[in-house]
């Protein structure tokens, strides 16, 4: 690519600046744009077909270099969410006397992906402790992947609702307003 110069240097830097975090408004910001009005910059760049087809293609390239995808990840995540105690440990029975022994398997003998389940391991004074990834939070971030969670409630009412502040004057009048219960009124619209 040719050196850029001017306004395209800048939406240039912003795209850049955007694969590192996926927030069109600091991404402005880092690439020069004015702290007033960032996010509404940001948006406009990413409405920009231009800008959405670089930002595209940098996430290509950077796929292919780094060799991490969402199917990467996604696997990932799955193997710490659908670890099972059972690959790592075994209850059997001991010597006579002794009942029931936790073995531990061989992590040599393990897949990849079911040590990559593995945050850590250490020799307790009771024995060896492995510590597998957090489950929930792997199981979280697949299901909102997979847009099986939102984070974001939407409603969808076409009444209006007017919120109206009843302001006290004096003391007096505050008094009596909550004494009354009227801070708020309420007047809807039937749709």
């Amino acid at each position: 690519m040719s050196k850029l110069t001017g306004s395209r240097a800048r939406q240039e830097r912003f795209c850049n600046e955007y694969l590192l975090d996926l927030n069109a408004g600091r991404a402005a910001v880092r690439a020069g744009y004015s702290e007033n009005g960032c996010q509404q910059a940001g948006s406009r760049l990413l409405a920009r077909p231009y800008i959405a087809a670089r930002i595209e293609e940098l996430q290509t390239k950077r796929e292919a270099r780094t060799q991490v995808t969402q199917d990467r990840v996604l696997k990932e995540l799955a193997a710490i969410g659908f670890a099972d105690i059972a690959d790592y440990a075994g209850i059997e029975d001991g010597a006579e006397g002794q009942g029931q022994v936790i073995t531990l398997k061989n992590t040599a003998d393990l897949p990849a992906e079911k040590r990559a389940a593995i945050a850590g391991m250490r020799q307790g004074t009771k024995g060896i402790e492995i510590k597998l990834c957090d489950k929930l939070k792997a199981l979280e971030l697949i299901a909102r992947h997979l847009g099986m969670m939102r984070d974001k409630l939407e409603i969808e009412d076409a009444r209006e609702v007017k919120v109206l502040f009843h302001i006290p004057r004096s003391k007096a009048a505050a008094k009596k307003t909550r004494e009354n219960h009227a801070d708020l009124v309420y007047n809807k619209k039937k749709g």
